[in-house]
């Protein structure tokens, strides 16, 4: 991780510390001012914004323990899968991690098959076929054996389809199931380690994080998505990280077209993070947009930004989802 904020020799905070979201350089206190008494307003009366320091390397690490003893504990009482498609999504990830992601109409594999014949699916009324057999029947399964998930980006069904087949091969789990939901524990640290981030820009202090992100870590919704497999377990990262740019961006840390560049590359991750950066941009539209003291650009791209979010998902996505990925030849069932 970046260490943003700048230190001297003693680890004060110096005159270049990072700044924090909504405070402009003309705007940030020095250290001569906070001591003068002067009235100012409450965000400049807060403590200067925190070195990163080696209480917040083993909040990191804490946060990923945290997350692996949760995401485990979860994944060891929770085996059936659940009714969400995650048979499908299962099967993209058994198959980009082989670099062979499936085509929309293509029929789920035989290993995501046998899973769901073993496993079962948590669903009212659902029976499967018998776990075991040397074949199966796609109709068998939810949907008719089609995945569903298909046409999807490939980002998160291959990032967490190569390290789960690397952790079956040493031999820790012999499970790709199991080891693809172990893998939302990792995704789900990276989250929370840049939500500690954040919430340290925004001057919050260290005792005040800790109980928020314990509240958000322990939320069954939070924790459900992190132990199955499925794309919007990674939607927690991608979302955090989006915040975290527009963050840079509103304090003069971030060009304005590197901030799209940014928001472009997480859409293409997980495009759920739509609503996240939608949400940046109006953020953007009403704090940036009506400072006098900010440049034209500045002032202008996000109001420009909004339209464009809206072509970007309603046309150009969409094309480009549909080029990367054409319809698999089989006839529609």
């Amino acid at each position: 991780m970046t260490v943003d904020p700048a230190t001297d020799a003693a680890g004060t905070v110096g005159d270049d510390s990072i700044e924090t979201a909504g405070v402009s350089p003309d705007e940030a206190s020095s250290p001569d001012e906070a001591n003068d008494g002067d009235d100012r307003d409450e965000l400049d009366e807060g403590v200067q914004p925190e070195a990163w320091r080696r209480t917040d390397w083993l909040a990191v690490g804490a946060l990923f323990l945290i997350s692996l003893t949760l995401v485990g504990l979860h994944v060891r009482a929770y085996t059936t899968l659940s009714p969400i498609d995650e048979l499908q999504h299962i099967d993209y990830v058994i198959k980009a991690g082989n670099f062979e992601p499936p085509h929309v109409n293509d029929l789920v594999g035989f290993e995501a098959m046998a899973e769901a014949a073993c496993r079962s699916v948590d669903a009212p009324g659902y029976i499967g076929p018998r776990c075991g057999l040397d074949e199966y029947d796609p109709e068998d399964f939810q949907e008719n054996g089609v995945n569903t998930s298909a046409g999807q980006f490939p980002f998160y069904y291959t990032a967490t389809g190569v390290v789960s087949r690397v952790v079956v091969a040493t031999g820790v789990l012999d499970s790709q199931v199991t080891a693809a939901r172990m893998v939302g524990a990792l995704w789900a640290g990276a989250a929370w380690s840049v939500m500690w981030y954040i919430l340290g820009l925004l001057r919050v202090t260290r005792a005040r994080r800790v109980v928020a992100l314990a509240a958000l870590i322990a939320t069954p919704f939070t924790l459900f998505h992190s132990a199955t497999v499925n794309a919007d377990g990674v939607l927690m990262f991608t979302g955090a990280l989006a915040l975290l740019a527009t963050l840079k961006f509103e304090a003069r840390r971030l060009n304005g077209w590197l901030l799209l560049v940014i928001y472009a590359a997480l859409y293409f991750v997980e495009p759920t993070v739509a609503m996240v950066i939608v949400a940046s941009v109006a953020y953007l539209a009403v704090r940036v947009s009506w400072r006098s003291d900010a440049s034209t650009i500045r002032r202008v791209l996000p109001l420009l930004a909004i339209p464009m979010v809206v072509v970007f998902r309603l046309r150009i996505a969409g094309a480009i989802q549909r080029f990367l990925f054409p319809r698999s030849p089989r006839t529609n069932r």
